[in-house]
């Protein structure tokens, strides 16, 4: 397991020197290049791990490896806000973050816990074994928090009331590593590693439909304007985005790439994906005809995860111990998720 080198997260460089995010332009036909780079030794060459996410303030978490960081995109400043009582013979990391909102943080360890943190008081105020295993992706429609883990099973938890677990999803055959909520909040679709994509209907907490890659999935996404549309994506022996209308249970399309696909977002009419072994790239696909409209270098090592902020500010962190940050949209408000 790497081990953390430094305690704060480095800027190597900015791309777009003086100018701000908001004023970068760019048309997809030309290269898409990120105007920052940070230094973030001790990231986990790990595919199943989501360790990168922003909130709505130009904030991003990060963990690497036993420790948790807010990294301010305005600023540049970087803060430590937990280390875990880490033991050279537990191997102890963080394995998932969240931002509950712009205030409150959660993360999940290699153990199967989650800890929440008050951004206000800086204080631990929610510390509680969800799991019997690592806990591997995260997700929040208003007050349902959903854990999924490598114990095969995602708990479904009531934030408001934190005795209680609203229900618990055993339907997976492997390890779970990935989670998304349709905006609407009554569909929940889990991605696992026995290469299985599974839909249930939070109203009645029953599975309502099925299909498979070739490969474990990670990367799920909800169109956030139709939330019948689910974009998925499969690993190293299948590299294929499948998009899905489940109100129909018909298959949309199913798009070849030439990549173990790590992430998705909806950015605008473009679908963005990431990409690891072997070229570690960026693709952009139109949503009308789903045609490619881009492919760009993403990072010198697989793109492990992928956040995009409500700005349009996409976030890449990779096998490279780099974080790279990505002006994707060009509108203020970017129709994302």
């Amino acid at each position: 397991m790497a081990c953390v080198c430094q305690s704060y997260l480095s800027l190597l460089n900015s791309f777009v020197e003086g100018e701000k995010p908001s004023e970068v332009k760019y048309k997809r036909h030309e290269p898409l290049t990120p105007y920052l780079y940070l230094d973030v030794p001790g990231v986990i060459d790990d595919f199943y791990l989501n360790i990168i996410h922003w909130n709505t303030q130009h904030e991003l978490l990060v963990a690497l490896t036993d420790v948790l960081y807010i990294w301010n995109s305005e600023s540049g400043e970087a803060n430590e806000i937990y280390k875990c009582s880490n033991d050279i013979e537990l191997n102890t990391y963080i394995s998932s973050v969240l931002f509950m909102d712009d205030t409150t943080v959660i993360f999940g360890d290699v153990f199967g816990v989650i800890r929440v943190i008050d951004l206000m008081t800086q204080r631990l105020i929610m510390e509680r074994q969800m799991h019997t295993d690592r806990i591997n992706s995260l997700a929040k429609n208003c007050c349902t928090l959903a854990t999924g883990s490598r114990d095969n099973t995602v708990q479904l938890f009531d934030t408001r009331c934190e005795d209680i677990v609203c229900s618990e999803l055993v339907y997976h055959k492997g390890e779970v590593c990935g989670i998304d909520f349709n905006g609407s909040g009554t569909y929940i679709g889990t991605g696992a590693n026995d290469n299985s994509v599974i839909l249930s209907d939070l109203r009645m907490i029953k599975p309502f439909l099925s299909y498979y890659h070739n490969a474990a999935v990670k990367a799920i996404k909800f169109d956030p304007i139709n939330d019948n549309i689910i974009a998925t994506g499969g690993g190293s022996s299948d590299r294929t985005i499948k998009l899905m209308n489940i109100n129909n249970n018909q298959l949309i399309n199913e798009i070849k790439t030439h990549s173990q696909v790590t992430g998705i977002v909806w950015c605008d009419e473009e679908l963005m994906v990431t990409h690891g072994y072997p070229f570690n790239t960026i693709t952009f696909y139109d949503t009308q005809h789903w045609n490619k409209t881009g492919e760009f270098d993403g990072h010198d090592g697989r793109i492990l995860s992928i956040a995009m902020n409500n700005h349009g500010i996409a976030a890449t962190i990779g096998s490279d111990e780099m974080i790279r940050v990505w002006k994707v949209c060009n509108s203020n408000e970017a129709i994302l998720k």
